[in-house]
């Protein structure tokens, strides 16, 4: 068995926990931090009625990977609530 090398997504819209603030703040124009990023994903986030939202993600190579279309859609259904 060689060598792997490095892990090349499959998709070119994968992005990483650090990546996620960058993302947020270009689309919606809120700064989060990368422990937000963190919360969102293996936590989730609490809603007035109490149900939890995650942000989907998918782990390779003990790496969390979301997309921009996960991204956009936990930052819709959470807008949904605060209305």
């Amino acid at each position: 068995m060689g060598n792997i090398g490095p892990f090349k997504p499959d998709r070119k819209d994968w992005l990483r926990i650090p990546d996620i603030p960058k993302y947020v703040f270009a689309t919606v124009g809120i700064k989060i931090s990368r422990s937000t990023a963190y919360y969102w994903v293996n936590i989730g986030r609490t809603t007035y009625d109490n149900r939890r939202i995650m942000l989907k993600s998918q782990e390779r190579l003990f790496i969390n990977y979301t997309t921009e279309e996960w991204v956009d859609e936990f930052i819709k259904e959470f807008q949904e609530e605060s209305l």
